[in-house]
């Protein structure tokens, strides 16, 4: 009876994600059109692009140093793009969660047994959906789900130490990416932690030849277009980090702000009390099965999602596969029946819990259910390419990969979404001054003569939309075009007077509201 209840769980798990995965892409706000530009440039060019080493696509800072650490994802995705358009994306990051999500809960079940797999699978489904727009880190969901099924059947004897040569190619590929990578150097340490204590415990174990592993992996990282600087740059990419991004700041400064409502801050707490708890009851109770590996996984990984929220799906496929080991642990092998049954109303009450919160998710998030694009959402370019607009463009952050995507190379941007591409003197003394004061930017103005200002009128920063008001206001730039992803002004000059009269937006048009 178990083992149905545990099939149906599962299940659930691949229907619910199925159900969050299956997202339209809002390419105004994404990175994707950046991914897939570079995959373009790279398939005509090779290694040897600029476009690997340099902010290639801004007109302000060109020549500013960039390491492209997703370059072979940009390609996967350009070549999937090029043959099978934006639906064959959508399906094939779908695959790509399916099989990460698939491969956590058969982890999880070598660790319990099915049905905790799939009960706590629903558990930590939330977090794992959190970040499903298509990006580079979904390899990096992946690899950390292969690298932990290597490591959990050579701990149960079940492969030979010998597949953790296996790491070696993976690591390769994974460098090539995403810069994730680091979680795979994480997971083998923790693995090689472990060993070191069973070593100085007198246990069997494979200490020196986990060392050997973890030092080939070092050398198999050189084989990147950045060699060295390659396997460093995750240490380095906040270095010169100057814009501030919701998914990089941590939970309490967030529940600070008020994010706390459309963001799963409160469930987050709620699952790292229930892994603390269950590591000190095991640590009680049956203090031979405290697993050294994930915990030490799961406090690195507690620690860096507390201080940012974009490892919320790391720390889900990390914490999953723990909290199911060490609850089978005590609830199924050390108490009594009685005991057993209390657990299994709770288990009830919390399967309850957990399916109503993905309800809600999937109903909070119901109109970008469908693959392929968002409605309407290429208008605001073909709009740009039919009426044969010029640059310079002055665009927001958000906006920035979307052009890249459809205007390059003919228009370079402003800036794009990648803060590590420019300086935090340029954030923060140049954009965002310049959207703040009107006076800066009349001389950022002067400077770059801007004939276009392309903006994601849903940026809600207090600088954007200052920005916005200004623009409306002032007669220096017309608003010509509006949809309910982006606006266009044009510079109100001779040579653009015909387009002017036939596209100009009145002023009664846009609604003001002011925040107290």
């Amino acid at each position: 009876m178990r083992k149905i209840a545990g099939f149906l769980l599962i299940f659930i798990n691949l229907l619910f994600l199925f159900l969050l995965y299956t997202q339209k892409i809002d390419l105004t706000t994404a990175d994707l059109g950046r991914h897939l530009k570079n995959g373009e440039i790279i398939l005509k060019e090779g290694l040897s692009s600029k476009v690997l080493t340099t902010n290639f696509y801004s007109y302000t800072l060109p020549d500013q140093p960039f390491i492209n650490h997703h370059w072979l994802t940009g390609l996967i995705f350009y070549l999937i793009y090029k043959n099978f358009n934006f639906v064959g994306l959508s399906v094939f990051y779908l695959f790509l969660g399916l099989l990460t999500w698939l491969l956590i809960l058969i982890v999880s079940k070598e660790e319990s047994n099915l049905f905790l797999s799939g009960f706590f699978g629903l558990f930590f489904l939330p977090l794992f959906v959190f970040r499903n727009e298509i990006r580079p880190e979904g390899f990096t969901y992946l690899f950390i789900t292969i690298f932990l099924l290597l490591i959990t059947e050579i701990k149960n004897k079940k492969l030979n130490k010998n597949f953790l040569y296996l790491t070696l190619p993976l690591i390769t590929l994974w460098i090539n990416l995403h810069i994730g990578f680091v979680f795979g150097f994480l997971i083998i340490f923790s693995f090689l932690f472990e060993q070191g204590i069973k070593l100085i415990n007198k246990k069997e174990n494979i200490f020196l030849f986990t060392i050997k592993i973890f030092l080939l992996m070092i050398a198999f990282c050189f084989f990147n277009p950045h060699n060295f600087y390659g396997l460093i740059f995750p240490f380095l990419i906040f270095k010169n980090y100057g814009y501030l991004i919701v998914e990089n700041q941590g939970v309490f400064f967030l529940e600070k702000l008020g994010f706390g409502k459309t963001l799963p801050l409160f469930y987050f707490k709620i699952i790292l009390i229930a892994i603390i708890v269950s590591f000190l009851l095991l640590f009680i109770f049956r203090k031979k099965d405290f697993s050294i590996f994930y915990f030490f996984l799961v406090v690195a990984l507690s620690i860096m999602s507390l201080s940012a929220i974009r490892h919320f799906p790391v720390f889900a496929l990390l914490a999953f596969p723990a909290l199911a080991k060490n609850l089978n642990f005590i609830f199924l092998k050390h108490f009594s029946k009685e005991d057993r049954f209390y657990f299994f109303s709770l288990i009830g009450f919390l399967f309850l819990f957990s399916l109503l919160n993905l309800i809600i998710i999937f109903y909070q998030k119901r109109h970008f259910f469908g693959w392929g694009l968002m409605p309407k959402v290429e208008r605001s370019a073909a709009f740009f390419i039919n009426n044969n607009l010029n640059g310079p463009i002055f665009n927001n952050y958000d906006i920035g990969s979307y052009l890249i995507f459809y205007l390059f190379p003919k228009e370079k941007v402003f800036v794009d979404n990648r803060p590590e591409a420019y300086t935090e003197a340029f954030f923060e003394h140049i954009y965002k001054d310049a959207q703040n004061d009107f006076k800066t930017w009349q001389k950022l103005d002067k400077k770059y003569q801007f004939n276009v200002v392309f903006f994601s009128h849903r940026d809600y920063t207090p600088w954007g939309q200052n920005f916005l008001v200004t623009m409306v206001n002032k007669s220096l730039f017309i608003p010509i075009y509006v949809d309910e992803y982006s606006i266009i002004f044009l510079r109100n000059n001779k040579e653009n007077k015909s387009l002017i009269e036939k596209y100009k937006i009145k002023k009664e048009r846009f609604r003001i509201i002011k925040n107290n």
